[in-house]
């Protein structure tokens, strides 16, 4: 569902007009509003599970002598779950920046990484040892949907071992602007999550108080998480260690 799409399904709900675009200059105070919190209540659905639609890669070509190395577009929220060399896929291990501030900075062949901190409102992988690949060459780091990679660039063929790192984990999607910007997460719980906060500003919708849209919207919201979970379930069980 799009962001047109999804706001004239919450402004039919409430009886008011549908709108031709949410960036009409001429939409009335009660459409602009309705916009403003089908955005919202996509941040809050978006940020209360690690959906699998959120899944990203970044690719990170690693520079002799640079530690550190911001993940595009984490600026809303992101996080991290592996880090391997693209040429073998081998595992770098996590630490934290306290074990990092305990080992003495030194160079070579990176084997550990850190997410414990954000640079320019960036999440920001930091490396150790600091990387010595003689000639290596340096680009931008890119992030990808799960998606856009085929079975060969996934494992790694395409790149040199010890040149590129695949990260991988989860980005918060940034608010809609246009039109046809894809919702993306499950279009229940962001519908009656600002069909709720629209009651609460206005005091009623379709005959419905805000405390039982936001009750109704808390269900919806449950059952995604409880489907999205279901595809990767093996993720959820906690072991002893």
């Amino acid at each position: 569902m799009t962001y047109l799409e999804m706001v004239n399904e919450v402004l039919v709900r409430m009886r008011e007009d549908e709108v031709t675009s949410v960036k009409d200059v001429d939409n009335d105070p009660q459409q602009k509003l309705v916009s403003k919190f089908v955005n919202d209540a996509r941040s809050f659905v978006d940020k209360s599970h690690t959906w699998n639609a959120n899944r990203k890669i970044w690719v990170v070509d690693i520079v002799s002598g640079q530690p550190t190395y911001k993940l595009a577009d984490t600026s809303e929220a992101a996080a991290v779950y592996t880090v391997r060399w693209a040429g073998s896929n081998t595992m770098l291990r996590e630490v934290n920046q306290r074990w990092l501030s305990e080992h003495k900075a030194k160079t070579g062949t990176p084997w550990y990484y850190s997410t414990g901190f954000v640079d320019g409102n960036a999440l920001t992988l930091r490396l150790h040892p600091i990387p010595d690949l003689g000639n290596a060459a340096a680009g931008p780091t890119s992030e990808y949907n799960m998606g856009e990679y085929e079975e060969a660039e996934y494992n790694g063929q395409p790149y040199g071992d010890h040149t590129t790192l695949m990260v991988e984990g989860y980005r918060a999607l940034p608010a809609m602007s246009k039109d046809d910007d894809s919702v993306v997460l499950p279009t229940d719980p962001v519908m009656y999550y600002a069909l709720a906060y629209a009651s609460r500003e206005r005091g009623e919708v379709g005959g419905q108080s805000s405390a039982e849209l936001f009750q109704l919207a808390a269900q919806y919201l449950s059952d995604a998480i409880a489907w999205d979970v279901n595809n990767s379930d093996l993720e959820y069980i906690w072991r002893q260690v």
